[in-house]
């Protein structure tokens, strides 16, 4: 019986694997299909567009604001990650729901497999986690990237600022200097100044577009200084001594948090172990917990506690950000 079943579920798996590959097929040759696609990412982007639009507009009104909506703050990591760069359609409704489909697959897939729908929906929790996980993670090197080129940053300012007294000329100077992600976002300020001579508006832009409290701090005081014609080597060298306070408490959390992770990687290998040593004194309590629902809400509950774990480990240093 249990060889039939096997043969069973390897036959519809073959035939599913063969019905997506034809569909996909079937879309690259259909020009229709094809057509429909592309409106509707159009849409998305269109979408995206007038939800940036309406946040530039609210931060002239209103400054720039803590609270934000769900899905402009994914729209925000989305960016701050650098994969609209190398993804160019890749939005907040596009990821969303490309999320929803492989997670929607792997269910499938895999409870079709295995009879078993909790290690479906392992699955579709480890692909939701996964897929914030990657813009979560890209933001924070982003992040790292913008901590090691801020303090390069600041001298280049000040050189610059000794001999000019033109905030747009300076950055304008600065930014050949510097590395990505900073380079690219002072570029894209220099240029927007240009382009529309909305000195203010540049200046919020660029302090969303970059999450990093210490600059953002920078960029407000740049601001206040454009606006009312004060010293900028001053600012900038009070500035600095801020940010080597900074670092070097930087070095220190970093300390506490490296022992933070290993503490909780230790205390999910104990509990690996645990298990194991139980699993001998109850030969069968896999399938125990597998086919009872009392076993299934035990298993969730696991997985659950898991996954948090994991996640802290990923991001215990959030609050550092």
């Amino acid at each position: 019986m249990g060889t039939y079943t096997l043969i069973i579920k390897v036959i519809l798996l073959i035939v599913l694997t063969y019905l997506i590959y034809n569909t996909i097929k079937y879309i690259q040759q259909s020009k229709s299909i094809e057509k429909s696609v592309v409106k509707m990412f159009s849409a998305t982007e269109h979408s995206y567009k007038a939800r940036k639009e309406m946040e530039e507009a609210r931060r002239l009104e209103d400054g720039n604001q803590e609270k934000k909506s769900f899905i402009y703050k994914l729209d925000l990591m989305i960016e701050r990650s650098g994969l609209r760069k190398k993804v160019h359609f890749l939005n907040t409704e596009v990821y969303i729901g490309l999320t929803i489909v492989i997670a929607s697959l792997g269910f499938i897939l895999v409870s079709s497999i295995t009879g078993i729908w909790l290690l479906g929906a392992v699955i579709v929790m480890a692909t939701v986690i996964g897929a914030y996980a990657i813009i979560y993670i890209l933001s924070g090197i982003a992040y790292e990237k913008v901590d090691e080129t801020i303090l390069p940053f600041v001298n280049i300012l000040e050189n610059y600022s000794g001999t000019n007294d033109d905030i747009v000329s300076i950055l304008g100077k600065t930014y050949p200097y510097l590395e990505n992600p900073l380079r690219e976002h002072i570029e894209d300020f220099y240029n927007e100044v240009n382009s529309s001579g909305d000195v203010t508006r540049a200046f919020r832009n660029l302090e969303v577009k970059i999450e990093n409290e210490r600059f953002k701090e920078i960029i407000r005081n740049l601001e206040i200084c454009s606006r009312h014609e004060a010293n900028y080597q001053e600012i900038i060298k009070d500035t600095r001594v801020t940010l080597m306070d900074y670092l070097e408490a930087k070095q220190k959390r970093k300390a506490i948090i490296k022992q933070g992770r290993i503490e909780i990687s230790m205390s999910i290998g104990l509990c690996s172990v645990m298990i194991s040593m139980f699993t001998g004194f109850v030969p069968n309590l896999f399938n125990i917990l597998i086919n009872s629902p009392v076993g299934n809400a035990i298993l969730l509950y696991c997985i659950i506690v898991l996954g948090i774990c994991l996640w802290n480990i990923i991001s215990f240093d959030k609050k550092g950000w």
